[in-house]
């Protein structure tokens, strides 16, 4: 299930990038809101079921068996969209070591297109509930998606009781579409599958 929430008061706007954010504006408008709320239900099912601390190790297939899908938002359907890179990979390799870096590769047909360890000191965070938080990644004036003042994204990652890998994303913006002005937040998730489960028979995501 999904919550949404629209108001004509201001808030923050989420931004995944120019075609469905665009879609998300346009929606606001067409019901004359200037702001709208969305969050993944799920996520809070999926945070109560974490796998042990700092277990982001392992191989996993970039195309998610899930992702949030709600008035005009769509959860990140490429894991490189969290490192603000933009390449055609279908696996990712994460090694974490605990309290210092994340070693994040990306590849196409077993050959690396992105590697990169993140330090503390770029803005990785290890938080005390064993979710780690890549750097933010802010956008100021328009960008891509026509309207947007400023938008700024947090991405969160822990891997989950089947051992896959959870991306939530949270964040927004705001600006103008013409005369109108808009606000919207989202908080969207996304789960990448081990590769080593992939020639399992396919397992419910949820309890309910």
């Amino acid at each position: 299930m999904l919550r949404n929430r629209c108001t004509s008061s201001g808030g923050i706007m989420h931004v995944k990038h120019g075609v469905v954010f665009l879609r998300a504006i346009l929606c606001s408008i067409l019901l004359f809101q200037a702001g709208c709320v969305t969050s993944d239900s799920h996520i809070s099912e999926q945070l109560e079921n974490k796998r042990g601390s700092y277990e982001l190790n392992g191989t996993f297939v970039n195309s998610p068996v899930y992702q949030t899908e709600s008035f005009g938002f769509i959860g990140t359907r490429d894991f490189g969209f969290a490192l603000g890179v933009y390449v055609d990979a279908d696996i990712i390799r994460l090694s974490l070591t605990r309290g210092s870096s994340l070693y994040v590769a990306l590849e196409k047909d077993e050959k690396k297109v992105f590697e990169k360890t993140y330090y503390k000191d770029d803005g990785l965070k290890f938080n005390n509930d064993g979710i780690v938080t890549l750097p933010s990644q802010r956008n100021g004036g328009s960008g891509d998606s026509p309207g947007i003042g400023y938008s700024s994204h947090q991405f969160n990652l822990f891997i989950n009781k089947k051992g896959n890998l959870v991306l939530i994303q949270s964040g927004g913006g705001g600006g103008l579409v013409g005369v109108i002005p808009f606000a919207v937040y989202g908080s969207l998730m996304s789960i990448f599958p081990r590769k080593s489960d992939m020639k399992k028979e396919p397992y419910p995501l949820f309890t309910s």
